[in-house]
């Protein structure tokens, strides 16, 4: 008989939290603003002005990179990505009061020059 009210006990449990869960996630949607993830031209926005900074003790490998953006000055999240088999993105900042935006990353670590097969951009607003 224990047994069997355990069991209901922990059925009714997982019953209840299951239905919490859903109508939590439920009244999450509706997310506002423009996003784009292409390489080359982004959806919503174009990249132009591709440029590197090559670290100054070996020019072979890349502290930094730059470009300019056809957005204004408020976009909250730019990353680039260099190296298509990596899962590396690195952080980037957009320059205020400029049209095109000029976009500055500087990465994380140093890129080696003959890794880079990519610049791929992914710009929320």
């Amino acid at each position: 008989m224990f047994h069997l009210l355990r069991i209901v006990a922990i059925a009714l449990f997982t019953l209840v939290t299951g239905t919490a869960g859903y109508a939590l996630a439920d009244s999450n949607g509706g997310l506002s603003g423009s996003g784009g993830d292409g390489a080359g031209a982004i959806s919503g926005y174009s990249v132009s002005n591709v440029s590197y900074t090559l670290n100054f003790l070996d020019p072979t490998r890349i502290d930094a990179v730059s470009f300019d953006i056809d957005a204004d000055s408020t976009l909250p999240s730019v990353k680039v990505k260099l190296v298509r088999d990596s899962e590396f993105w690195h952080a980037c900042s957009v320059a205020v009061g400029q049209s095109p935006s000029r976009v500055n990353c500087q990465l994380q670590a140093p890129v080696a020059v003959a890794a880079v097969d990519e610049v791929h951009v992914v710009a929320a607003q």
